[in-house]
């Protein structure tokens, strides 16, 4: 099926709105949402929101963020070991760890301040809601382009408890297995409890060609324990504990990608050094861990890995009163992380350029919410909220370029990046129904921020071993100005800022209903991770604001079998805040561009054609561009031909991750057979026209338009209690880049593929 049959298909589904009603229509079942902060029906909230339950994450066998966007158009997923980041409607955070996010990610209720926080795979994910567009008011900042909302296993009153395993086969190489269950219930007649577990192992799917080990080799460990106790007929309180771990071995971030518009000659280069590189965006590396040719830079025992740990601990205490109810969300979370990887080159190059970075980040939050019952023809939500966070990073890179004619340098470069922010808001929402079809929501946030910030940079001899903990004496800078030894005292920086919302809500009939919002989000402020300019300039970058307008329609036809949302969108965002690599430095750069865009129309549908039969999709067209950004960083080839400082014009140019055309279609059918086995498949087809990955918009971080397909086979025991089913996804094994940018100071660009065509066999069963 080609682009526009899928395209076509999607348009004609949200279409068939119009077909005249069936006498047995099929009755959808109803999606619940929290968007508001409310549980409402999906279909009667007046935002662009798209839904996945849990029937399709296990389904389909979705393990994790970066599976979700192929079900959700306007939504991307760059998640890599690197930069885990979100993207929507052409807005995310970018090549860079001191950029606040654009998109925010909150689970049961507590906001997420750090991407690297959300590496690990699903457990006992019960839902998520992509929230499209600012949503400044009820999530606060950093939700500038949108959120995701993540909705976990909650204790029930009676038993309930499942055990799952899945077992499958990469087509490149290796195998994998998951193992997870819960079990819930009943501790007494006030008290319910809740255990979920999860392991995974991966042998990896990325072949190294050299000596060491393959990409993708990982271990992960998950456990979340849920306490809900009842304190009276209206008191409840609520305690979750978990924690996480995740190994692994390898590199998969992928081939080195030669730019040879600036350096011909260097594929000749990496092909001596690994006689099958091809260049290409594929599933083979090319890195050593061993003393044998062609490696001769190598630290001794040095391979790429990552080992990160993450720990979270949540008290709610709700109270009901006569008016409402009153929520207290207590909060703390932390993870920390070693990621060693080979830098620049990616080891093909023998580990001339090795990295190591170590992160910590802590932070506990506080949020006091009071959420009225109807008052006559009047609601309203208010409340206040705090955050403290914690970040601190170690950066030890060891340069080794003795061996490169020209460059006698051998050294490692240490950076040190210490921040701590404290946050502080308040907010409120009113919903008045204006008439039995009108409504209006008015709403608010203002949010006043202080970053504290301290930077050095210092050097040793080549191999030291690193201590985060103490920062030698400054020494001078093997690389100029751009790269000079630098010990900066602390800066601080504070920002406030009001973020109102309007809301328009007209029901057209019992079932329909169209709304217009009026929106501001922001994302906030901060200093850059990496020092590229002189220790006397400032190094701070603006906060970027999303002024949007939007236009959208829901709706149930055919009685309640047929379900359509279709919204319309322009958003003007001031100051995007930019990262991307300067070209002929070891760094990456922050900046504020002075404007983007980002407009389109997207859609989605299910349609229930019989009891045997559901079909649906989505489709989104965007058109997300730089309306001024007259001095942006060069490509490596720019940088070639014009030298160090070399700017380029992107005004009227796209924004990074951001297809113009993405959409996906899907079908599921389901009846019994002969001996009461229910027999459920499904399959489904996406479709993204073309985009790039960074933002100087480089040959090599192009993705070209790509299709996906996915198909499941599930069937259940009658008695409700087994399940076994075979799930495949990418089963054309496409290679779609999902992170990609030019390494700083080469001629090279890093790559990392989405996972190659998989199959698994998948088995459960239930206790309840």
């Amino acid at each position: 099926m080609g682009s526009r049959s899928v395209l076509s298909a999607g348009i004609a589904l949200a279409m068939a709105a119009g077909v005249n009603t069936g006498a047995n229509a099929q009755v959808l079942d109803e999606i619940v949402v929290s968007a508001t902060k409310r549980e409402e029906s999906l279909r009667d909230v007046p935002v662009s929101v798209a839904a996945i339950t849990a029937d399709t994450i296990d389904t389909m066998g979705v393990v994790d963020m970066s599976e979700i966007a192929i079900y959700i158009p306007n939504f991307e997923a760059s998640v890599s070991t690197i930069l885990p980041n979100l993207y929507i409607r052409g807005i995310g955070t970018g090549t860079s760890h001191s950029i606040e996010q654009s998109v925010g990610r909150f689970v049961d209720d507590v906001y997420i301040g750090r991407g690297a926080a959300s590496m690990l795979g699903f457990l006992d994910v019960s839902s998520i809601e992509i929230l499209r567009g600012p949503q400044g008011t009820l999530f606060g900042k950093n939700t500038l382009a949108g959120a995701m909302i993540i909705r976990t296993g909650q204790p029930t009153a009676v038993f309930d408890a499942d055990f799952n395993a899945a077992y499958g086969r990469y087509a490149t190489q290796g195998g994998f297995y998951d193992l997870s269950g819960h079990a819930s219930g009943p501790l007494g007649d006030s008290t319910r409890a809740r255990i979920a577990v999860r392991y995974a192992d991966s042998d990896g799917y990325v072949r190294n060609r050299l000596n060491g080990p393959d990409g993708g080799e990982h271990e992960e460990w998950g456990v979340r324990l849920k306490l809900e106790q009842d304190l009276g007929e209206n008191t409840t309180i609520d305690l979750k504990l978990e924690y996480g771990r995740h190994r692994a071995v390898g590199s998969t971030t992928l081939e080195i990608v030669a730019a040879p518009e600036s350096n011909p000659g260097l594929e000749n280069v990496f092909r001596f050094l690994s006689p099958d590189w091809v260049g290409a965006l594929d599933w083979n590396a090319d890195y050593a861990c061993a003393d044998d040719p062609p490696v001769v830079h190598r630290l001794p025992g040095f391979c790429p890995d990552r080992d990160q740990e993450v720990r979270a601990a949540v008290g709610k205490v709700s109270h009901g009163f006569t008016a409402g109810e009153f929520l207290s969300i207590s909060a703390y979370q932390e993870y920390e992380y070693v990621d060693r990887f080979y830098a620049i080159d990616m080891g093909i190059g023998g580990g001339a350029y090795i990295a190591l970075r170590d992160e910590e980040y802590q932070a506990f939050s506080q949020e006091f919410r009071f959420t009225s019952d109807p008052l006559g023809p009047l609601d309203f939500i208010t409340g206040v909220y705090f955050e403290d966070a914690d970040l601190y990073r170690f950066s030890n890179t060891d340069f080794d370029l003795t061996t490169f004619p020209g460059a006698p340098l051998r050294i490692q470069q240490n950076e040190v990046f210490d921040q701590n922010t404290r946050t502080y808001a308040v907010f409120g929402q009113i919903r008045y129904r204006m008439t039995e079809r009108l409504t209006a929501l008015l709403g608010a946030r203002y949010t006043d921020e202080k970053k504290t910030y301290k930077f050095d940079r210092f050097y040793e001899p080549f191999g030291t071993p690193h201590d985060r903990n103490t920062v030698n004496s400054v020494g001078p800078g093997p690389f100029g100005p751009l790269e000079a030894a630098i010990d900066r005292p602390e800066e601080t920086r504070s920002e406030s800022k009001f973020t109102p919302s309007f809301t328009v809500q007209y029901d057209l009939s019992d079932t329909v209903m169209v709304f217009g919002t009026l929106s501001q989000g922001y994302k906030a402020g901060g200093f850059s991770d990496r020092v590229t300019a002189n220790p006397q300039d400032s190094i701070q970058y603006e906060p970027e604001v999303n002024n949007s307008i939007e236009l959208g329609l829901k709706g149930l036809f055919r009685q309640g079998s047929l379900e359509v949302n279709v919204s319309a969108f322009r958003m003007a965002i001031d100051d995007l805040q930019v990262s991307a690599s300067v070209p002929g430095t070891f760094t990456f750069q922050v900046q504020n561009a002075a404007e983007a865009i980002s407009q389109g129309i997207e859609m989605d549908a299910r349609w229930a054609l019989s009891r045997d039969w559901l079909i649906g999709g989505n489709l989104a067209y965007t058109d997300a561009y730089y309306r001024s950004f007259p001095r942006a960083a060069c490509t490596p080839g720019q940088a070639a031909l014009s030298g160090p400082g070399c700017t380029q014009d992107l005004t009227d140019r796209t924004l990074i991750f951001a297809p113009r055309w993405k959409g996906t279609v899907y079908g599921e059918y389901s009846t019994y057979l002969a001996n009461r086995w229910e027999l459920l498949g499904r399959a489904d087809i996406s479709y993204s026209d073309e985009y790039y990955t960074e933002t100087p918009l480089s040959p090599g971080v192009f993705q070209g338009s790509y299709q996906l397909y996915n198909a499941a086979v599930w069937g259940t025991s009658p008695s409700q209690r087994y399940r076994i089913g075979l799930v495949g996804r990418n089963l054309g094994n496409k290679a779609v880049r999902r992170f990609g940018l030019a390494s700083p100071g080469s001629s090279i660009y890093l790559g990392e593929a989405n996972q190659p065509r998989r199959v698994s066999l998948n088995f459960s069963v239930n206790f309840q």
